[in-house]
């Protein structure tokens, strides 16, 4: 499901018995009511893709009422005021750094880590965006790429990493 959160995005896979969360746009109201309507009460792992206020600023709205598991987001860089609020409303919840290659599993869903690459990315146009969290989720069969905001010079490192991302 992809919840309508005005800029920015904030998606929901099944996970078992609860959900993953892939980022949670600008909005908490936003995301919250989304998640809401959905009778979502527990995130297995909520995914942010980089730590720009339109894919982070709305986390107090995936955390209101619901248990989180875990959080898989980048390390922070010069994004500091999304970084900020996420520390704010994460709490004791556990903070992941992504490792390419990782994989994921919940229920039906599966979600394999591509990047950020080991080495981030320093001095492209923006490195937040290249430095994004991207993972393939496959759900039930069916596959889908989510790369944040993954700009040319990290596609074309995906690529030449990965090649096929099929």
């Amino acid at each position: 499901t992809m919840c309508d959160v005005g800029q920015g995005d904030a998606l929901v896979l099944p996970a078992g018995d609860a959900v993953v969360v892939v980022d949670a746009g600008p909005d908490a109201a936003a995301v919250d009511a989304c998640l809401d309507g959905l009778g979502v009460d527990r995130v297995a792992l909520l995914v942010l893709s980089h730590f720009h206020i339109d894919h982070t600023a709305g986390i107090a709205g995936v955390m209101e009422g619901r248990e989180v598991d875990a959080i898989l987001a980048p390390p922070p860089g010069e994004a500091r005021y999304g970084f900020d609020l996420v520390a704010e409303s994460a709490g004791a919840v556990p903070v992941l750094a992504p490792s390419p290659g990782e994989v994921f599993e919940f229920g039906a869903t599966r979600l394999e880590v591509l990047s950020p690459p080991e080495q981030p990315m320093r001095g492209t146009r923006s490195d937040p965006n290249n430095n994004s969290v991207a993972v393939r989720a496959d759900v039930a069969g069916t596959s889908v790429l989510l790369t944040g905001d993954v700009e040319r010079e990290a596609q074309r490192a995906l690529l030449e990493r990965r090649g096929n991302l099929n």
